[in-house]
């Protein structure tokens, strides 16, 4: 008992020293990761009727670019506007921008008596802002010698290039007498434009491509390149068979490669080698590149048994690849998952990176108990990857954002992914109490965010001061810019989910206990 005596003082000492270890050491993400909780603005921009955005950009001055479709006819145009008034149809197309403090710095209509889809936003060196869609209209303010003048089917694609003043400087159709769809657009280094989408007119197809005859079917994905001054198509190349085809997302590499996706069918072209080379139900997301003379590099599918989407595909630093979309398969192969299992519901977002020859270093879902769909992704100055949808989970994971408690119906998302996939370094709601969508997404040097969508809210959390603070009809669209960067650059280590957290406090309370018990036992046999 003289060394029970003695030892007891230790013993109890060296395990409540241990209990303290146990509750105290493992750092939460909040701790590892600091997200700044204010944003630089967010405000609603729209009219009396319906708006609808699709995609966003900054230009180098850091001024961001919203592209949209509206029905309003009151739409807050700029003096500086080219087309200062609804052209009719169903939607007209619509280009604004915002300075980095919010102020709106441009403003402009574009679209005729027909419908109009914008889809694409680019900017280039000289803060030229060039913008693609889908057109049904006539009359659109084409310019002298572009590739073609005159509307030619059904629907055309078009690209227009406007100058920062609001000049238009240069405007095409692009098709022929079909359907034809523009979903993407970018620049090589002679300023040729690059672009890609779906169609299903014949006879498009150029010399020397991987595929120059349409491949039949509702749709062929295409990938195309217009000369620098719009006046020849200097190589288009059909992707597709008797299937449905479509290309949705487009960028390019540092050799100028098209990398797409979309939704593919059982027929795609899929190359030799390929992750993923068997049709795994429904429509599969594909990852898809092609040179810029139009010869396939490689081409593999993604997805299940249910419906995948490939809406969102960028280029990190070293020339990984990330394709990001929605699915509602629950049986894709996983591979070094932060989310190994689908989340339930109707959709998850699925998140992956490969390497320039189509090797995976991650696949992932991510997603809650709900619907959750992604619309689009980029990566960072550090190469993590930012996604964005919109989420009707209240358990999806959110944490170090704007916002982790959903509000509405459907809330806008926004999710920072580590580089290796391995962590959601932050991730948060946007929304009222109405439904929200998150479409857009762009990201610069500094780490800030722009994220754009449509909203049903009328209680948007709109900031003070904002350009327009409240909502002004049926649907507006939201333009929402803030900073969304971490304390630390090294995103590759995978840190204990906060549920891993409690375990290890109650484990240290439990041990704590457990010493005051053994204690008072000896204590008593003594």
């Amino acid at each position: 008992m003289i060394v029970t005596r003695k030892i007891l003082p230790i013993l109890m000492c060296c395990l409540f020293i241990i209990s303290l270890i146990s509750i105290t050491t493992p750092q939460s993400v909040a701790d590892q990761f600091e997200l700044s909780q204010t944003t630089n603005y967010i405000t609603y921009i729209g009219g009396t009727n319906i708006e609808d955005a699709t995609k966003v950009a900054f230009d180098n001055e850091g001024n961001t670019i919203l592209i949209g479709q509206t029905q309003s006819s009151n739409l807050p145009v700029t003096d500086n506007a080219f087309q200062s008034e609804n052209g009719g149809g169903d939607w007209d197309a619509f280009i604004a921008k915002f300075s980095p403090t919010g102020a709106l710095l441009f403003c402009s209509y574009l679209g005729g008596t027909g419908y109009e889809h914008i889809t694409a936003i680019n900017v280039d060196a000289d803060n030229n802002m060039v913008v693609a869609g889908t057109t049904e209209s006539s009359g659109l303010p084409t310019t002298t010698g572009a590739l073609h003048e005159t509307h030619l089917g059904l629907t055309d694609g078009f690209i227009f290039k406007i100058a920062p003043n609001g000049t238009i400087l240069f405007g095409t159709y692009i098709g022929g007498t079909g359907e034809d769809w523009i979903y993407g657009m970018e620049f090589d280094a002679s300023g040729n434009y690059l672009f890609s989408g779906w169609t299903n007119t014949e006879g498009l197809g150029t010399f020397g491509v991987h595929q120059d005859t349409y491949g039949g079917g509702a749709a062929d994905a295409f990938v195309a390149r217009l000369s620098a001054d719009g006046s020849t198509l200097q190589m288009f190349s059909y992707l597709g068979s008797i299937g449905d085809d479509r290309a949705w997302s487009m960028t390019v590499d540092h050799l100028y490669n098209f990398i797409i996706s979309g939704v593919a069918s059982w027929g795609y072209p899929i190359s030799g080698g390929a992750y993923q080379n068997i049709h795994g139900g429904g429509f599969d997301a594909y990852l898809t590149m092609v040179s810029q003379d139009g010869t396939l590099q490689f081409s593999t599918f993604l997805g299940g048994s249910g419906d995948d989407l490939g809406l969102g595909v960028d280029v990190d630093s070293f020339g990984n690849i990330i394709l990001a979309g929605d699915t509602e398969s629950d049986d894709i192969d996983m591979l070094n998952a932060v989310q190994e299992d689908f989340g339930g519901g109707t959709n998850d977002f699925f998140a992956s990176k490969f390497n320039r020859t189509g090797y995976p270093y991650y696949v992932t879902y991510i997603g809650g108990n709900q619907t959750d769909r992604c619309w689009d992704a980029r990566v960072d100055a550090d190469n993590n990857l930012v996604l964005v949808g919109r989420t009707s989970s209240f358990d999806f994971p959110a944490l170090n954002g704007l916002n982790d408690t959903k509000s509405g119906g459907f809330d806008a998302c926004v999710t920072k992914l580590s580089s290796d996939g391995q962590t959601i370094i932050a991730s948060t709601f946007i929304g009222g109490s109405g439904e929200d969508i998150g479409e857009g997404i762009a990201v610069d040097a500094e780490g800030n965010i722009v994220v754009s969508g449509r909203t049903w809210s009328a209680d948007f959390p709109t900031t003070n001061g904002a350009y327009q603070e409240e909502s002004a009809g049926l649907t507006d669209v939201f333009v929402c810019h803030a900073p969304f960067q971490s304390r630390s650059t090294t995103t590759t280590t995978t840190l204990p989910p906060p549920d891993d957290d409690m375990t290890l406090v109650w484990l240290g309370i439990g041990t704590a206990v457990i010493v005051i018990v053994l204690a008072i036992a000896l204590v008593r046999k003594r």
